[in-house]
């Protein structure tokens, strides 16, 4: 995720399409990141028009790197930055100024976590549709059983039905 943004200007307040244009996301995102983080809460304009703070950009920023670069789930991602603001870290965006070398990753090995995880996950997933396989298995057999032992009665019955002269 080698992206190069654009630079933001010093100013007071940014509107929605400046912070997209500045972050690299897009409007439906950062409504989206506006629910599940309750950092993130923008000015509203006189005509309901989000305006951001530069705060608000580096927030969006450090969320971007929580859940892109560092693989971190949303919810973990909002317990971070929590535990960041509390302790009194600013939001650090980590973003290449002026295409200079990356910082080192502050987590190595959350992406190799990440991946042990979603693979743990694939084979607990495995391993239940195999039972639920074995399980619609046994229940056919069961079916088949109940068939054969239906077609026999009907086969008495006819046999019953001969004798009686039906």
């Amino acid at each position: 995720m080698n992206e190069q943004l654009p630079a933001i200007p010093e100013k007071e307040l940014y509107r929605l399409r400046e912070v997209c244009e500045y972050t690299g996301t897009q409007p439906y995102i950062l409504r989206f990141w506006e629910s599940e983080f309750p950092q993130l809460a923008p000015r509203t304009g006189h005509r309901g028009q989000r305006l951001y703070t530069r705060r608000d950009i580096d927030l969006i920023l450090r969320i971007k790197d929580l859940l892109h670069r560092e693989a971190c789930t949303i919810a973990a991602a909002r317990e971070r930055l929590q535990k960041e603001l509390d302790a009194g870290e600013p939001a650090r965006a980590r973003r290449p100024s002026g295409g200079g070398p990356r910082e080192p990753d502050p987590n190595p090995g959350a992406l190799e976590r990440r991946v042990a995880e979603l693979e743990r996950r694939w084979r607990a997933a495995e391993q239940a549709l195999a039972e639920a396989e074995r399980a619609l298995a046994r229940e056919q057999e069961r079916r088949q059983r109940a068939a054969r032992k239906i077609e026999a009665l009907l086969g008495h019955l006819e046999t019953l039905g001969r004798h009686r002269g039906c």
